[in-house]
């Protein structure tokens, strides 16, 4: 019966493949056991192992995912029944850091029957880093370094003229 489904699920996604070859995130199509029957190359490397190693497995044994402190299950991610994003998401794999990640969670339906879900997932660690850095510095611009308190910058262009 699994067999099945799974032929039905890549099936569905047949008609997105030829898009998704082109898409610069990471994705795994999980069937409604939460186990990955697809991926492409980005979400291999995301995880660090290669396919073979990860194919026909669970989705959430390679990847940890949270909301903040909250742990996200797949089995939470099986309950969406509408195309999703979530945003802010954390994600370790094994043997990596934490990351910053977007994930975007679409249910594939073949006659109202639900089939699994492509899981998109985006790493936005690098971008994060940079808005917390640009964050320091627009701060900066407009302290004093030595005290801390605001400086001429700040009230010039707070101040009325």
């Amino acid at each position: 019966m699994a067999g099945e489904l799974n032929s039905e699920l890549l099936l569905a996604f047949a008609v997105h493949e030829h898009f998704c070859k082109s898409m610069l995130d990471a994705f795994a199509l999980i069937n409604e056991e939460g186990v990955i029957v697809k991926s492409n190359q980005l979400f291999s490397i995301m995880i660090q192992k290669k396919s073979r190693q990860f194919l026909n497995t669970k989705f959430d044994e390679h990847i940890t995912l949270s909301i903040g402190e909250t742990p996200l299950a797949v089995q939470q991610i099986l309950d969406i029944r509408t195309p999703m994003r979530i945003d802010e998401v954390r994600g370790k794999t094994e043997g990596m850091d934490w990351m910053n990640l977007i994930v975007g969670v679409y249910p594939f339906l073949r006659d109202s029957k639900l089939l699994g879900r492509f899981v998109l997932v985006r790493d936005v660690t690098a971008e994060t880093n940079l808005q917390d850095k640009y964050k320091v510095k627009s701060a900066q611009s407009v302290t004093d370094k030595l005290t801390g308190l605001y400086n001429r910058q700040y009230f010039d262009s707070y101040l009325p003229k």
